[in-house]
């Protein structure tokens, strides 16, 4: 499953649009910061082993350089519904997270608790 998500979360290659904001493009002020969001949903009688899970990654992954800030979030309309939203310097420093042991761990850890209807997205912002 967390095969896919390289796929999920990765870039066409499209022409970017300008924006300014206060008389500066957009990518002048932010030129590469990226955010992933990550939507996940535990199986039946897991939610509580999910919600454990980012408890190592979160804290470790905040304290690397490339890291701008990462924070796990659990739905209160749907306790089984699961969300990380993090921000990066760039995509470089996104994928040196994906392959650290701590993140390989979160992974190994999480993955058979989880329903495979994970969705996730690189993004960059827009506004």
């Amino acid at each position: 499953m967390w095969v896919g998500i390289s796929f999920a979360l990765g870039f066409a290659d499209a022409e970017e649009e300008s924006i300014v904001v206060s008389g500066h493009l957009f990518q002048e002020i932010f030129p590469t910061e990226i955010f992933i969001f990550t939507r996940y949903y535990a199986q039946p009688g897991a939610a509580e082993e999910v919600q454990k899970a980012p408890q190592e990654v979160v804290p470790l992954s905040n304290a690397k350089a490339g890291c701008l800030r990462i924070h796990a979030f659990r739905s209160i309309r749907d306790p089984q519904v699961f969300y990380i939203r993090s921000q990066w310097k760039n995509e470089a420093a996104f994928e040196t997270h994906a392959g650290r042991p701590h993140t390989v761990r979160f992974i190994e850890r999480v993955e058979p608790l989880l329903d495979p209807s994970l969705q996730a997205d690189r993004c960059k912002m827009v506004v």
